[in-house]
């Protein structure tokens, strides 16, 4: 009885060991696919279906076929990968990392010609990123826009 107690004991160590080592394997004829973002928490879609939970995440993928990532942030442009099938055995690459970028980039425009004209273009983007970004009103708006084209 103490044999299978000790053996018992030894698996359970082992099988602790691999949990908290982090070797868990994915099931035959799928990979693990690992999703990451700047900035974090975007929404993953495979090939167009909504995944539960956001960026970083652990996805686990069919190897029989190429998948399409989209991952997704308010206020950004998405960022898209391909994970190839590489013969129906692997997915490659088997990690993806997104840098999104941000929908409100601000431009500044600049001609040679005229310094009041520079000026004046370039106050009338920031005032659109600022509508845009819905950080005026549509009155004060309506304002500055006219301010600026009596420039």
């Amino acid at each position: 009885m103490t044999r299978s107690v000790s053996v018992f004991a030894s698996c359970g160590v082992a099988a602790l060991l691999a949990f908290a080592s982090g070797c868990a394997t994915a099931p035959a004829g799928k990979q693990f696919i690992s999703v990451d973002s700047f900035p974090a928490g975007a929404a993953i879609s495979v090939d167009g279906a909504a995944i539960k939970g956001a960026t970083p995440a652990k996805l686990t993928l069919d190897t029989a076929k190429s998948h399409q990532i989209l991952v997704s942030k308010a206020g950004y442009r998405n960022g898209t990968a391909v994970i190839s099938s590489l013969g129906g055995k692997s997915l490659s690459p088997s990690s993806v990392e997104v840098n999104l970028i941000s929908q409100y980039v601000p431009l500044v425009v600049g001609s040679a010609k005229d310094a009041a004209y520079d000026a004046k273009l370039n106050a009338l983007v920031a005032l659109e990123t600022a509508k845009s970004e819905k950080k005026i009103s549509d009155a004060d708006y309506k304002i500055a826009l006219k301010q600026i084209n009596a420039l």
